[in-house]
Formats: C-alpha cells, sequence, structure tokens
C-alpha cells in the first residue's frame, strides 16, 4: 500500500509541473511603444546645407589701347670683321700687336724677314739706273744721227723694264709689311716671331665695333609687317632696362627651308665699343597702337594644353570661357575673341574653380 502512496505522489507532482508550464505559455503578449515605432518610421527631418562659395576677385573690362610690338632675340655681331692675311712668304721678325689690342688701319702688325728682298730690290734698282744712264746716251747719239733707230728703240726697252723689275722689288718690299685692313679690336693673334709663313696664312682677325649688328629671325608671319630704315629698340641681357637705338638694314629675300624664318639684321651704334661680340639681345619693333581693345592681365589666364582659359562672373557663379589671344605688352595681354567689354573677369581666386560653381565677390575693380 504505501508503494501505491508513493506512485500516485510521483504522478500528482508531474501534473503540477505540466499545468505550471503551460500557464507560463499563456502570458499574454506586451505591445510596443507607439511613440518609439513612430520614431522608426518617421526619419527627422533637417535644413538643407546653401552650397559653398569660392572667394574671387573681379575685374569689369573696358575699352583699352594697346601699344602693338613684336619682339626677338638675337646675337650681337660686330659691323666688320676682316682675316689677316700674309701675301709674302719668309721668316717673321717682328710681330708688333697683342690680342684685344685695338688697331688703327694701315698700321703695321708684323715684319717679314727683308734681307733677300732688300738685295733684290737694290739689284733691280742699279739695273734701272745703268738702262737709263744707257738710254740717255744713246738719245744724244740719236740726235747726231750717230746710231741707228733701232739701238735707241732697244735701250728705251730696257729702261723700261729696269723701271717695272725696281718697282716689283719695292712692293714686294712692301708686302713684308704686314698691316691692319681696318680700324678695330684685335681678337685673334696666330703668329710669332721667327715662325716660317707661307703665303696665305692666318695671322690676326681684326673687329670693327664701332657699330654693331644683330642677327634675328623672323617668322614668315612677321616679316611682312619690316621694313629698311626701321627704328627698333635694342635691350641686352647683360644691362636690364637699358636700352639702344637701332634700325634695320637688311631683311633676307628668301626663306630658310626648314625654319620658315627670313635672317634680319639691325645696326646699332657702339660708340664707346662698350657693347661686345656674341652679346644676347632682345630686339623690341615698335609696330604703332590698337586702341579699344579687350585687354586683361596675363596672371588672369589659366594655360591649357591645347587653350587658354579665363573665368567671369555672372548670376553668382562662374562660367569658363576659352579665349584667344594676340599681341601683349608686359604683364597686359590682348584678348581677340572670347570676351566682351563690360564683362566681369575673375582676377583671384580662378583656379579654384569649376565651370557654373558658386562664387562670393569679395573685391571688385575697374
Amino acid at each position: 500500500m504505501s508503494k501505491n502512496l508513493h506512485v500516485n505522489t510521483l504522478k500528482l507532482l508531474g501534473l503540477i509541473l505540466v499545468s505550471g508550464l503551460l500557464a507560463a505559455c499563456e502570458k499574454p503578449t506586451e505591445q510596443p511603444d507607439t511613440r518609439e515605432l513612430a520614431n522608426q518610421v518617421a526619419p527627422r527631418t533637417e535644413a538643407p546645407v546653401p552650397p559653398k562659395r569660392v572667394n574671387v576677385a573681379i575685374l569689369t573690362l573696358v575699352p583699352q589701347s594697346l601699344q602693338h610690338k613684336i619682339e626677338f632675340v638675337g646675337k650681337l655681331l660686330p659691323n666688320d670683321r676682316v682675316n689677316v692675311h700674309n701675301e709674302l712668304a719668309g721668316v717673321v721678325e717682328k710681330v708688333k700687336f697683342e690680342e684685344g689690342e685695338k688697331v688703327s688701319k694701315g698700321r703695321v702688325l708684323a715684319h717679314i724677314s727683308t734681307k733677300e728682298l732688300t738685295v733684290r730690290r737694290d739689284m733691280a734698282k742699279a739695273d734701272f739706273q745703268l738702262a737709263e744712264i744707257n738710254y740717255h746716251r744713246n738719245l744724244q747719239l740719236d740726235r747726231k744721227q750717230l746710231i741707228a733707230r733701232s739701238i735707241l728703240d732697244q735701250s728705251r726697252t730696257q729702261q723700261q723694264i729696269a723701271k717695272y723689275n725696281w718697282d716689283l722689288a719695292e712692293v714686294q718690299l712692301q708686302k713684308s709689311l704686314i698691316k691692319a685692313p681696318i680700324s678695330g679690336v684685335v681678337k685673334v693673334r696666330a703668329v710669332e716671331p721667327g715662325e716660317y709663313l707661307k703665303v696665305g696664312m692666318k695671322l690676326s682677325e681684326i673687329l670693327d665695333l664701332r657699330k654693331m649688328r644683330v642677327e634675328l629671325d623672323v617668322p614668315e608671319l612677321e616679316i611682312a609687317k619690316l621694313r629698311k630704315e626701321q627704328a627698333v629698340k635694342v635691350e641686352l641681357y647683360a644691362e636690364p632696362g637699358q636700352r639702344y637705338d637701332g634700325r634695320i638694314y637688311r631683311i633676307g629675300v628668301e626663306a630658310d627651308p626648314q625654319t620658315r624664318s627670313f635672317r634680319v639684321e639691325v645696326q646699332m651704334a657702339n660708340p664707346e665699343q662698350r657693347l661686345r661680340s656674341g652679346m644676347l639681345a632682345k630686339v623690341s619693333i615698335d609696330l604703332g597702337m590698337s586702341k579699344n581693345q579687350v585687354v586683361i592681365p596675363r596672371n588672369a589666364i589659366i594655360e591649357g594644353e591645347l587653350e587658354r582659359v579665363v573665368f567671369v562672373a555672372s548670376d553668382g557663379k562662374a562660367k569658363r570661357r576659352v579665349i584667344k589671344t594676340g599681341i601683349s605688352e608686359d604683364n597686359q595681354v590682348q584678348v581677340i575673341s572670347g570676351l566682351e567689354h563690360g564683362e566681369s573677369l575673375i582676377v583671384e581666386g580662378q583656379t579654384r574653380l569649376i565651370n557654373n560653381e558658386p562664387i562670393n565677390i569679395t573685391r571688385s575693380d575697374s
């Protein structure tokens, strides 16, 4: 009996445990918070952020006059240069000049040995004197009809030949004195005492620096703008700001087949001979004044690989413009197309802009 009681007790406990579990499963579901749900469904609205504007400065374009000039770079050359050669073979006895020395035309630069020449000259002179005596003696005899006329003619011929030989010997003797063919500055001394010279050797080079030339290569598109005797300004790279007056004195008649340019020479005075051959020079040629031009600062231009670009201000935005430029003067550039008078050119801040970007004008000039 006690055994049955124990079994019944265990069954009762099992029923109670199952009932508890069933009651827990039947607990009512909690309702969600409607305010939290509303927050999850409806997003929060914020005020729109205005676009960021780039600060710029503008320049109102007004008609301007522009000095029209073209510039070329060339090299200074002497007005004339002459090589000094010997006309007589022989040994050099004296050299009387140095490199860099100024010499005048006709000055003796060197002596070639004259011993043999002097002997020849003296012999030719003696032959002439003897022939002259013989001719005058025969002339007296002819007047007295004591000799045939043919003898007189022969003696006259001998006298003339002797005089020619004497003159020739004097000329050869003079050739032993090597003289400066022009006035100028000695560039090269290529001879020393004791040297034996063959005929025609280069002994020196003399530069005439009293006037200078500037050689320019002018493109074919510009050559028609130039004329002989046209005034120019020459500025040396060695002397910035110092300008010299010059003139065009030679214009080439045929273009170089490779560069399609013409050789033009400018001449300028050099009275103090301060200018030296080989110096680089910039030649400016004035072509007159152009009026009512669109002119902008060079630094307003953005240089591209294939085009030049600027920005103008319009309705609070930056507008990109492709321009075509012409002549320039210092920092000013002529605009041929792409801009008009009255427009507002952006001159500061343009490098940070793209087309139609909002801008804020901080300064306005005209």
